[in-house]
């Protein structure tokens, strides 16, 4: 199934994505089943619109943007600088203390997730780039860690490769919540990316198996077996996959294979990195970003 995303449809998928965030799952749903009767209609073509948004002449190493459609760059001087959705510079952050930025999460606008391998060390900041808080990864423990994020209550979920589990520590530092060790409970050694906390699950995605879905208490509940992901953004019964150049919705109420996916156009496809985020792709060329908003 194809079809073009019109401006209409984009507002939708707008109010999807923050209707979780503000309104809660019912709201969510609702937005979800007309987002998705809409796609079903709209058999035209397989391709997604762009529409170039702005560019910004720097140089980066990496980007992403918020749910209010603030931009993020990673200079390659490892400085976070903030731009408002109009590409009006807001604030910046650098710690050269710390060496490379190894990660950088804006899933939480209010709590953002800066990690520094180098010395096991995360900072939190907060909506200006101001730290609020910080964890001392060695001090509790973890020696091998490469994926986390921030949850809704400013606490750190983390996956401790060296004890196969999915663990949150309070922002003091102490262990809260710790899932079984996933080696034994999945029969396979897990090397995630990425966990998010959406709504009430935590979702851990492993690049070569899938997604694996947890309550916050960290109790395995089931698996989506989708490789190759870029990004992904889970809303009510729906899916959002970015991944080999195209958006994959998959409604995850149905046992049947009903995906509907969408290629990005060979414009920025050619050259440079691309950054998929919320529902926005920005293409990072040598000296230049392009912010583009996805119809």
């Amino acid at each position: 199934m194809c079809g073009f995303i019109h401006k209409g449809q984009l507002r939708i998928l707008e109010l999807l994505f923050l209707s979780d965030f503000f309104l809660g799952r019912q709201l969510a749903l609702t937005f979800s089943v007309i987002f998705l009767t809409i796609f079903s209609t709209q058999a035209q073509s397989n391709f997604l619109n762009l529409e170039k948004e702005l560019s910004l002449e720097v140089r980066v190493k990496s980007a992403t943007t918020d749910q209010f459609g603030n931009i993020y760059l990673i200079s390659s001087k490892n400085e976070i600088v903030k731009y408002d959705p109009d590409g009006n510079e807001l604030f910046r952050y650098s710690n050269s203390r710390l060496g490379g930025i190894s990660y950088f999460d804006a899933g939480n606008p209010f709590n953002l997730l800066v990690f520094y391998k180098s010395f096991n060390a995360v900072k939190i900041l907060d909506r200006t780039l101001t730290e609020t808080g910080e964890f001392h990864l060695f001090d509790m423990g973890l020696f091998n860690a490469n994926c986390m994020s921030v949850s809704d209550d400013k606490h750190l979920w983390i996956f401790d490769k060296d004890n196969h589990q999915l663990k949150k520590f309070h922002f003091t530092g102490r262990l809260v919540i710790q899932s079984q060790q996933l080696n034994q409970l999945l029969q396979k050694n897990l090397n995630p990316t990425m966990i998010k906390e959406i709504g009430n699950r935590v979702y851990l995605y492993d690049a070569a198996s899938g997604i694996y879905v947890f309550d916050v208490l960290g109790k395995f509940l089931h698996f989506y077996p989708y490789q190759g992901i870029e990004n992904f953004k889970i809303s009510a019964d729906n899916l959002f996959l970015f991944r080999n150049n195209e958006l994959t919705l998959v409604n995850l109420s149905f046992k049947g294979n009903d995906d509907v996916s969408y290629l990005f156009p060979e414009k920025v496809m050619e050259v440079g990195k691309r950054f998929y985020s919320n529902n926005q792709l920005l293409h990072v060329k040598e000296e230049v970003v392009d912010v583009y908003q996805i119809q």
